[in-house]
């Protein structure tokens, strides 16, 4: 999750859980420090003031073929990612409560 700023992504990551799924079981995962962007292969372009914390998950070896891997974040109190994401000309901030959207990927093992 992009935040502007070290000190903003370390406040907003006290107020994140995340829950890590591969092929329907849950896996435990642990939160990493934030990092400039620029460190973390994330896939996107950010300026040098995002940083991202992200959670590392060790699972064991996978079977050939296709796996489904899913993680949902979940916020304790209301957090701003402290740039405007959109363009609306208004900082993006994220309430608490309700997960956000789950994000789900395919491994494929060949």
């Amino acid at each position: 999750m992009p935040s502007r700023g070290l000190e903003l992504a370390q406040t907003n990551a006290k107020a994140v859980t995340v829950r890590l799924v591969i092929d329907g079981q849950v896996v435990s995962g642990t939160q990493q420090p934030p990092a400039p962007a620029a460190a973390i292969p994330c896939g996107g372009k950010y300026n040098a003031e995002i940083y991202w914390f992200a959670y590392k998950a060790l699972v064991g070896p996978l079977s050939v073929g296709q796996h489904t891997a899913e993680y949902t974040y979940f916020l304790s109190q209301p957090i701003t990612l402290g740039f405007d994401a959109n363009g609306d000309g208004v900082n993006e901030s994220l309430g608490a409560g309700a997960p956000l959207p789950t994000e789900r990927y395919t491994i494929v093992v060949k």
